[in-house]
């Protein structure tokens, strides 16, 4: 017997109902993420998980290298992805203080800084 009266919307409205049932049941047959909280891949942590994405599971990742947030598939970190892409900071001077035999620095910045009394800049003890 027709809801409506018009045979092909009685159709269309089945076959929609019959679609979402079958997207109910897809649902319901996705497995749950395995739990990857907590766990380090290089400078990222994972804190939680976030959606189910074309690359599969999707998690919010801490780098430890700048503090940021980022969302990223699992597979893509598990794969080698360990930065969140951040570049790391210059902290102080990249070479050691070369020392001559009477025990003084030997490059001519830290001779002068010595010469004058002036401090040296931060980066560069």
């Amino acid at each position: 017997m027709s809801i409506t009266g018009n045979p092909w919307t009685d159709f269309k409205r089945e076959r929609e109902r019959e679609r979402e049932r079958e997207r109910e049941r897809e649902r319901e047959r996705k497995p749950t993420p395995k739990d990857w909280t907590g766990r380090r891949y290089g400078k990222l942590t994972a804190l939680h998980y976030r959606d189910h994405g074309k690359y599969g599971a999707q998690w919010a990742f801490r780098c430890a290298g700048c503090g940021s947030e980022k969302v990223l598939p699992i597979i893509f970190v598990q794969a080698g992805t360990l930065t969140c892409g951040c570049k790391p900071k210059k902290t102080g001077w990249p070479f050691p203080v070369a020392r001559g035999l009477d025990g003084l620095p030997v490059s001519p910045i830290h001779r002068a800084a010595l010469a004058t009394g002036n401090p040296l800049p931060e980066c560069l003890t």
